[in-house]
């Protein structure tokens, strides 16, 4: 069984009783101490086999990149998607940092009100494309007619421009719309982005299908795989 695989079985278990719950707990713990110990020999293979003057993440999937950073005290540049990126850090191992470069005041405020660090430590610098330009420069393709049809009732349309993934959240829309629904507020959804081949994204796909099909949201939603002209679509 896989980590995940097996979350999943004792889930259920502990769903039935107290004890299971338990045994969830010691269960996460051993795995998340057998997963520290191999990271750690990770970083001792890599630290002794090159010299590394820089390490570089564009993942927060796992925590290799911060620990071979802080083990070889070399600078680290790490790409972070949300809060919960920094779940690998210690309050030390976060004020150890220079900077956290934010591209928003937004999301600095947001950081700096749910990190325990120094507000001093955070900078704005605001992207230099213009992607909004250029996505709206590119021309209008064709719609197929579900998308038309959504476009054209009276109802509320929303436009989810993401690949089609778990990450991406489409269930997430999906449920949404149910609850609305379930309330007398119709609103459509346009889904915009390439469906995955992973094995993962085809599962987590075909649970989005058949939840909506389940619920009879299809006369609700358009999927338009990926398009160039994503702009065009939301104005």
């Amino acid at each position: 069984l896989n980590g995940h695989q097996a979350f999943k079985i004792i889930s259920r278990i502990s769903s039935v009783s107290r004890v299971a719950g338990l045994l969830t707990d010691i269960y996460f713990r051993i795995v998340s101490k057998i997963d520290r110990s191999y990271t750690e020999r990770q970083i001792k293979t890599v630290s002794d086999r090159l010299n590394i003057d820089l390490v570089q993440s564009n993942s927060d999937v796992h925590s290799i990149p911060f620990r071979l950073a802080f083990r070889l005290n070399v600078p680290l540049i790490s790409f972070m998607r949300s809060q919960l990126s920094f779940a690998w850090w210690s309050k030390d191992e976060l004020n150890k940092c220079s900077k956290f470069i934010c591209v928003s005041n937004a999301l600095k405020d947001h950081y700096i009100e749910a990190l325990p660090v120094n507000p001093g430590q955070f900078e704005v610098i605001h992207s230099p494309f213009d992607a909004e330009k250029k996505l709206s420069d590119t021309p209008m393709e064709a719609l197929p007619e579900p998308a038309i049809q959504l476009l054209e009732n009276r109802n509320p349309t929303a436009c989810h421009a993401a690949r089609f993934c778990e990450d991406k959240g489409q269930l997430n829309v999906a449920k949404a719309l149910r609850k609305l629904k379930d309330n007398n507020l119709i609103v459509n959804v346009i889904f915009v982005g390439p469906f995955e081949t992973s094995g993962s994204s085809k599962i987590y796909q075909a649970k989005v299908l058949k939840f909506i099909d389940d619920n009879d949201l299809n006369n609700q939603v358009a999927f338009l795989g990926h398009r160039r002209d994503v702009m065009r679509i939301i104005k």
